[in-house]
């Protein structure tokens, strides 16, 4: 309250003492609005001589000076307070100085004092609008960019409220303050950047009554910022052009008027050109023809030629709007739009197109297009032609064709050089090309979409067999085209009918026998011919090729079947070899005028043994070698009647040492057997009537014997060579009726079979007959296998008369071989380590019961155990597959694993082979995964042992 009573030179010498010692934080803003209204109370008071206000604004001069100093120190809320305060008064006191005469007049220190507190009003205003770090912020700091921090029109009612306070000035002070403010003004506006000059202009149009002065300052720096951005073009600018333009004033358009007059700077108002090039190049069109049609305030403040030019560009895209729905457009012009597409929609837009108008111009450029790229893909395919179809260079036309290809057509109009049928369909406007327009596109398809071999061989065919004519597009068509297309049609249903000739098929297909080749020529043909022709069908191309490609199987077989045919001539064979006989003459001559057709599946069943003959060399060395040593088949068939007589014999003559006792004899014997079982089905099975199909039922007998042994046909050869010993053998064999004779029925009348696994798993001792009497004179009561067979085999030299003899001698060795039969399934189920048979035991009455079939019953019981052994050695199997470890290991060595792995301490065997796999593992390891249930690999890896 004291403020309002002394001096203000005083209040002000006090605030100054405050902030020197205090500093400026401690002065209230509220202390300099009383020191404000103790100088205006002052003003209105005793003051008015002319030095009392000079004292005045000496003490608004220090005030000002004050703050100028300090205000960097403070915030926004204070400075904004203090200039809105102290604005007034300093234009107050001002005022009040001009009203007091004299101070206007004297150029003295009152005009002085006046401008020096204006100058530190001004530096006041400077440095807190302007200066980057003071309060700048308040309008987004040094607005190097355009951000949402900067608030125009804020700024914009900042420069409004100091602009209203200039009516309390006059005369000369008046303009040096306006000159002042105008100045600052335009050092603010200036430091800011494009984007924000022209959002300031915006704010300046959304404001009313503004000072001419700030006007005329934002749209001088507003016609800077849109040259510098319109220089800079692309789509920011474009879309700054059109956030100006939502602002529709006369004042807008003055101001964008600049951007037409800078890219037409020789534009006048009756003469005006805007090109197809500009209107589709330039990005700022859409904007101006948007002015032009819709946009009538902003259109007013447009210069005259501007009107004109946005008139010209109207113009000029209705015309090309025109000409795009006539076709009659150039086709350089049509690339341009197509690859500017979304330019003509917005030239469309901004002319106010309706919605449908702008569809159908849409719709137009995707027509034109696809005839224009109809027709650059005819001039493909002609090209292609040219490349492909090797006509002659002498050809009639083919210079001027070559000529028009090689043109630049970008300056032709699109409907010179296409055009739509009635049907709507393209038609190519190409006269050069003449006949060849009608079928370059189907010379395409069967050339490259349908690629053929044999079209490409028809074609050449044709266009080399008349040469001395004269050759044009017109003969291509007539003389090879449609003559090459009907061949490949007639092919192509031979072949679906199975008609065409096996010469022909060899002409034309013999070099496509590789895998897969086939299949696709006669498929892309059969496309080809469907889609020209409409012809379909291709459901018969894999049965075609698969007759042609036995039909060629067939042709490789002749050294096979001329073979056959040696076999059977040489045993006499009088059963159907015809197959067989044609294919040893080569089917290829015989039947080479015959259809695919007449390829018959037993013909082909007949070809399909002969190359299975012909592809693997040891059957066909094993028929070879069987056809050189026929001899021996004679000698076994006279001698033997089946593998059990021929068994019999090698066992008599093993047994009584009729050839000797060395190792030498024992091998001829052995491979006499091993012969004699392998080609049995040809020695004593083949009869003479057989036929092919039986011989070769009974040759896959024999492939078997022989993927068994593959020595097979050289104990054939062996076999020859000691023919006359076996002979010699066969004579020295002795009588021993008596006592085969005697022994038989001791076992008949009072012997069992008895049949179980022994410790040692021999296979003598699995098989005995005991003998169940109280007689004690017999010799023996017990007979062992080797026994047994010795029997069997002195049994096989009586050749008695009686049918009851006979009949003996036939039970015995039936049931014998029964016998061991399963002896040696039981002994293969042991090796194979199947325990189920391990404590089972067989006993069987030796005499003949006519209530039961033994020999049928123990060959049922032979069956059920080889098919036992069959399953457990798939079970084996995949337990190898399931659990790999298995497979280092034999069956052998699996059994001692199993017999001796649980037994403690663990046995050396056990370890022999756990070591073999892990050197480190120990008995200690093998304890402890039996002890865990794991396997020996998880054990070590749980344990810490092992490697």
């Amino acid at each position: 309250a004291l403020f309002k009573y002394i001096p203000p030179y005083v209040s002000t010498a006090y605030v100054s003492y405050m902030v020197s010692t205090q500093g400026w934080s401690q002065v209230e803003v509220d202390e300099y609005s009383v020191i404000v209204s103790a100088i205006r109370n002052h003003m209105k008071g005793d003051c008015a001589m002319s030095e009392q206000l000079l004292n005045m604004l000496e003490s608004c001069s220090m005030l000002l000076n004050e703050i100028t100093v300090q205000i960097r120190k403070t915030n926004r809320g204070h400075s904004v307070k203090l200039l809105n305060a102290i604005i007034p008064l300093v234009l107050e006191l001002l005022s009040s100085s001009q009203n007091n005469a004299g101070i206007e007049s004297d150029g003295g220190s009152a005009m002085n004092v006046c401008i020096k507190v204006l100058g530190q009003l001004m530096s006041l205003l400077e440095g807190w609008i302007i200066c980057k770090d003071v309060m700048g912020d308040m309008f987004g700091g040094k607005e190097d960019t355009f951000i949402s921090s900067w608030n125009g029109k804020e700024e914009l009612k900042l420069w409004q409220e100091i602009l209203k306070h200039d009516y309390l000035l006059r005369g000369k002070i008046v303009d040096y303050w306006n000159a002042l403010i105008q100045d600052l003004i335009q050092k603010r506006v200036h430091q800011l950047s494009d984007k924000a000059k022209l959002k300031l202009v915006c704010f300046l149009e959304e404001s009313d009554d503004v000072n001419p002065l700030l006007v005329g300052v934002v749209f001088n720096n507003g016609a800077e910022g849109i040259d510098n951005i319109c220089g800079k073009g692309g789509v920011d600018a474009v879309s700054q052009i059109d956030a100006l333009m939502e602002k529709e004033s006369e004042r807008i358009g003055k101001l964008i008027s600049r951007i037409l007059i800078t890219k037409y700077p020789k534009i006048t108002r009756n003469s005006v050109r805007v090109s197809f090039d500009d209107l589709m190049d330039w990005e700022f069109w859409p904007c101006f023809i948007k002015i032009f049609c819709g946009r009538p305030k902003i259109k007013e403040g447009l210069k005259p030629p501007c009107i004109t030019a946005c008139k010209a560009a109207v113009d000029r895209l209705n015309l090309v709007c025109s000409k795009l729905a006539s076709a009659d457009i150039l086709v350089k012009e049509l690339e341009k739009i197509t690859e500017k597409k979304y330019v003509m929609t917005l030239l469309c837009e901004a002319a106010q197109f309706p919605v449908m108008a702008v569809a159908m111009v849409q719709s137009n450029i995707e027509k034109r297009m696809k005839e224009f790229q109809h027709y650059q893909s005819h001039c493909d395919l002609l090209h292609y032609f040219l490349s492909k179809a090797q006509i002659p260079e002498q050809t009639q036309g083919l210079p001027r064709l070559i000529e028009e290809l090689g043109k630049d057509i970008s300056g032709q109009k699109l409907n010179a050089i296409c055009t739509r049928n009635q049907n709507g369909d393209v038609e190519v406007i190409f006269p050069a090309a003449g006949a060849l327009n009608v079928f370059v596109d189907k010379f395409h398809i069967m050339s490259s979409d349908y690629p053929s071999s044999l079209f490409n061989t028809l074609w050449k065919h044709n266009l080399s067999s008349e040469t001395n004519c004269t050759v044009d597009f017109s003969y291509l068509q007539n003389q090879v085209w449609n003559p090459t297309l009907q061949m490949c049609y007639t092919v192509l249903n031979l072949c679906k009918n199975k008609s065409i000739t096996l010469n022909l098929v060899d002409t034309l297909f013999k070099r496509l026998e590789h895998e897969g080749a086939l299949e696709v020529e006669l498929t892309n043909l059969a496309q080809g011919c469907a889609l020209l022709l409409g012809v379909g069908g291709m459901e018969w191309v894999p049965d075609t090729c698969a007759l042609m490609r036995n039909y060629w199987m067939l042709c490789c077989c002749r050294g096979a079947a001329a073979l056959v045919l040696d076999l059977k001539n040489a045993m006499h064979l009088k059963g159907n070899f015809q197959d067989v006989d044609m294919l040893s003459k080569g089917i290829e001559g015989v039947m080479k005028t015959s259809e695919l057709s007449t390829i018959s599946d037993e013909l082909i069943q007949t070809g399909q043994f002969l190359k299975s003959i012909i592809s693997d060399k040891d059957k066909e060395s094993c028929l070879s070698t069987f056809l050189g040593c026929l001899e021996i088949r004679e000698w076994l068939r006279s001698i033997t009647k089946g593998v059990t007589e021929l068994n019999r014999f090698v066992t008599i003559a093993l047994s009584t040492g009729a050839g000797g006792e060395d190792a030498l004899t024992q091998d001829k014997l052995s491979n006499l057997r091993t012969v004699g079982s392998g080609f049995a089905p040809l020695i004593y099975i083949l009869s003479k009537n057989a036929g092919f199909i039986d011989f070769t039922m009974q040759c896959s007998q024999v492939w078997m014997a022989l993927k068994s042994n593959k020595d097979l046909p050289s104990l054939l050869e062996n076999c020859k060579t000691c023919l006359n010993w076996y002979k010699h053998v066969k004579e020295t064999q002795g009588s021993v009726e008596e006592s085969s004779f005697a022994q038989l029925d001791t076992i008949q009348s009072s012997g069992w079979y008895v049949v179980g696994l022994s410790p040692q798993c021999n296979i003598e001792d699995v098989v005995n007959v005991k003998i169940a009497t109280q007689n004690d004179s017999l010799p023996k009561t017990r007979y062992n296998l080797d026994e047994l067979k010795d029997l069997e085999s002195r049994l096989i030299l009586i050749t008695s008369s009686k049918a009851e003899a006979r009949d003996k001698v036939n039970l015995y060795t039936d049931t014998l071989h029964s016998i061991v039969r399963i002896a040696e399934v039981l002994m293969e189920l042991k090796c194979e380590g199947n325990v189920i048979y391990n404590e089972w035991t067989l006993k069987c009455q030796c005499k003949a019961n006519p209530e039961f079939d033994c020999k049928a019953e123990l060959q049922r019981l032979a069956s059920v155990m080889e098919q036992g052994l069959q399953n457990w050695r798939q079970e084996v199997k995949r337990a190898r597959d399931t659990y790999y470890a298995l497979n280092y290991y034999t069956n052998a060595q699996l059994l001692v694993f199993r017999e001796n792995l649980s037994k403690q301490p663990c046995p050396v065997t056990v370890l022999d082979l756990l070591q073999s796999i892990s050197p480190s593992v120990t008995g200690r390891d093998v304890s402890y995964c039996l002890q865990n249930d794991m396997s020996i690999n998880d054990g070590l890896n749980d344990s810490g042992h092992g490697s």
